[in-house]
């Protein structure tokens, strides 16, 4: 994997992007040790190291096979007409989404995107039950042996960030910035300290953003 010049006016000149490799992550594996392992000997003071939420919620085990879930008929009418790219195009997706708000609030959506419509709106679906969609990252994309795995979002991203801060390895600065970037198609990011993402993350794989010499 090569390092990646950035360039946005709104961020500092110099900046790199490197990709850090790591091994796979499992359910149940010491994220924080993984983490310290594989910057150690990189990090910088100035850094900015970025984690993927997939592979957070990976190592917390949020994920769940699509084969354990058994979509409604309204999961599958609705995903239907869900977008292409969209994570609850899926109906095993679109099921969570249903478990997690219940059948009348998902109802409730439906109707105000129908009404929407009727009055040039689009999107009513999604601002209503768009934290409970972007939780949800589909099967499609993620490397094996989690093909089938959809993933969940993480637990309590800031206390993962301030735990792995916490290591010598990874303490750049006094107040370290250190966060967890979303790498599903909507783009949504939880960074828990100071800095917006530089750069879209893969699923298991780091990427330290750094002012270069």
């Amino acid at each position: 994997m090569r390092n990646l010049a950035v360039s946005h006016e709104a961020l500092p000149r110099g900046l790199v992007a490197i990709p850090v490799r790591t091994r796979l992550l499992h359910r149940g594996d010491d994220l924080v040790a993984v983490v310290r392992d594989a910057v150690r000997g990189i990090a910088a003071p100035g850094d900015v190291l970025a984690i993927s939420e997939t592979a957070v919620a990976i190592a917390q085990g949020a994920f769940v096979a699509a084969e354990a879930i058994r979509p409604s008929k309204l999961a599958f009418a609705l995903a239907r007409r869900a977008h292409p790219l969209a994570t609850v195009n899926q109906p095993e997706s679109m099921q969570l989404v249903i478990d997690d708000v219940g059948v009348p609030r998902v109802l409730q959506a439906v109707a105000a995107q129908v009404l929407g419509l009727l009055v040039g709106k689009r999107g009513r679906f999604y601002e209503m039950l768009g934290e409970a969609i972007t939780a949800i990252d589909g099967y499609t994309g993620t490397m094996p042996p989690y093909e089938r795995a959809i993933v969940l979002a993480p637990r309590e991203p800031d206390a993962v960030a301030e735990a792995i801060a916490a290591q010598p390895s990874t303490r750049m600065r006094n107040s370290p910035s250190i966060g967890t970037c979303r790498s599903s198609a909507s783009g949504s990011t939880a960074m828990a300290k100071m800095m917006p993402p530089i750069v879209g993350v893969p699923a298991f794989a780091w990427w330290l953003a750094g002012a270069s010499s």
